[in-house]
């Protein structure tokens, strides 16, 4: 059973790198790779599942550029500032395609993801609000995509 499980998790990595690019097969694999060494652990399983909110919710989203002046809250101006960070510290490992560290930092985004949903009205009436938070959380979902679609790895970690 632990056997057709890895199995699984294995395919649900390769599924959510190729569903990202599939221009370099060493690339694919590297990424696949870091994927399997973070996909067991708590964080990422939780972190999974946030992303597949994110995903779901900025569907139909395209914008990525955040307005800081707009932050109100504090969970989102909290998640804008781990987002800066972790991409600042993210963006030379992808360029080294040290994807592996990259995941580490990324798993840095879990909590303040999870604050942010508990904390923050997505969807709030003011259509700037709205706007830029959808572009806060497109940003993030597509430092995540640079590796691959973590949404894809969410069926079998158990949060579903």
């Amino acid at each position: 059973m632990n056997d057709l499980i890895a199995r699984g998790i294995a395919q649900e990595a390769v599924d959510a790198v190729l569903s990202t690019s599939f221009d370099d097969i060493a690339d694919c694999r590297k990424r696949i790779d870091a994927l399997l060494s973070v996909s067991t652990r708590e964080t990422f399983t939780l972190l999974a599942g946030a992303f597949k909110r994110v995903i779901n919710i900025i569907k139909n989203h395209a914008a990525c550029e955040v307005d800081p002046q707009l932050l109100q809250e504090e969970a989102e101006k909290q998640l804008y500032a781990v987002y800066v960070e972790v991409k600042e510290k993210v963006e030379p490992l992808l360029a080294a395609k040290a994807y592996e560290p990259a995941m580490e930092k990324i798993l840095d985004m879990k909590e303040p993801v999870d604050v942010f949903f508990d904390a923050v009205m997505v969807m709030s009436e003011d259509a700037a609000l709205r706007n830029n938070r959808l572009s806060l959380l497109a940003a993030i979902a597509q430092l995540f995509l640079r590796i691959g679609d973590f949404s894809k790895m969410y069926t079998l970690t158990g949060t579903e």
